[in-house]
């Protein structure tokens, strides 16, 4: 993976985040997928809900 490539992927990472946040408060779903496309390149991240989240989740 290119230098510029990684870049711009860790410039999406934040908005991806929340949006994995956000669908652990919505869905029960453990795992939530985030498929990321730039150009003729594609990621999948999966965001695995953390084992504590009901402690996390209170706050």
């Amino acid at each position: 993976m290119s230098l510029d490539i990684q870049k711009h992927l860790k410039s999406y990472l934040p908005q991806l985040s929340e949006q994995a946040l956000f669908a652990f408060y919505e869905f029960k779903d453990d795992v939530i997928p985030s498929f990321l496309s730039e150009g003729n390149r594609f990621s999948l991240l999966l965001f695995v809900r953390p084992d504590n989240w009901d402690s996390l989740a209170e706050k």
